[in-house]
């Protein structure tokens, strides 16, 4: 039985949604790879090609990117009953408003620095939810 492990080096404490992030992209991973570790000839540079796509599938590795709101101020009422968001989401878009007011974009990391009360968890599930919903997107 063939074994993979993989390492994340890490700032900080892990949250368990990255540890199961990591699980499961590890077993995507090793399903992709089992046929060539019968013959690998210890060459890495062998898995890029089915690494990359899998570490932009698995891991959002854009929260340190610029992004943009796809709405109005003045809209954010309408899309709240329109798309059912909770009232965290909707705290987020307002601290996103705030932030715009000062600058022409905003990172994702901003509003996980700002809003200090909350779980991060919670926070990042609430920034998918949005980006989602295409209220805010990546700039690139």
């Amino acid at each position: 039985v063939e074994e993979l492990r993989t390492v994340l080096i890490l700032k900080s404490k892990s949250s368990k949604r990255l540890k199961e992030i990591l699980l499961h992209f590890s077993y995507a991973f090793y399903v992709k790879i089992a046929e060539r570790l019968k013959n690998w000839n210890n060459d890495l540079r062998s898995f890029d090609t089915i690494i990359q796509p899998l570490i932009y599938e698995y891991f959002d590795i854009y929260y340190k990117d610029p992004f943009k709101v796809n709405i109005q101020e003045s809209e954010l009422l309408t899309y709240k009953k329109k798309l059912n968001l909770s009232k965290f989401e909707f705290q987020i878009m307002n601290i996103i408003f705030l932030i715009l007011k000062e600058k022409s974009h905003f990172k994702l990391m901003d509003i996980l620095e700002r809003e200090t009360d909350k779980n991060e968890d919670e926070i990042i599930s609430a920034l998918e939810s949005l980006i989602e919903y295409k209220l805010i997107k990546p700039i690139k």
